[in-house]
């Protein structure tokens, strides 16, 4: 019922790969690289389930990201998409320390 997926290749909220999840009943959040091909993260899930989106208040340099809790009936339910775009460095790590 709930994907993460990096690499996403998608370009825009109105894409085809967008429309055809909503026409099979999913609904999704992204970030997508808005200067540059490739990459993005997304959390798919039912559009029965409640996920609201969660934004972080730090910009990291060396990870692209996508946040989103799911409510069940007695759980809120925090997922990660994470993806490094690049080689790991240190830098990487402080940053993802700085997000745990």
């Amino acid at each position: 019922d709930i994907a993460a997926v990096c690499e996403t290749w998608l370009t825009s909220n109105s894409s085809v790969t967008t429309a055809a999840l909503r026409e099979r009943g999913y609904s999704l959040h992204h970030n997508f690289r808005s200067d540059a091909r490739g990459g993005g993260t997304a959390l798919i899930f039912r559009k029965s389930l409640t996920c609201s989106m969660e934004k972080s208040r730090i910009v990291f340099k060396h990870f692209e990201l996508t946040m989103g809790t799911v409510k069940t009936n007695s759980n809120k339910i925090l997922f990660v998409v994470l993806y490094r775009t690049g080689p790991l460095t240190s830098s990487f790590t402080q940053e993802l320390d700085i997000l745990l």
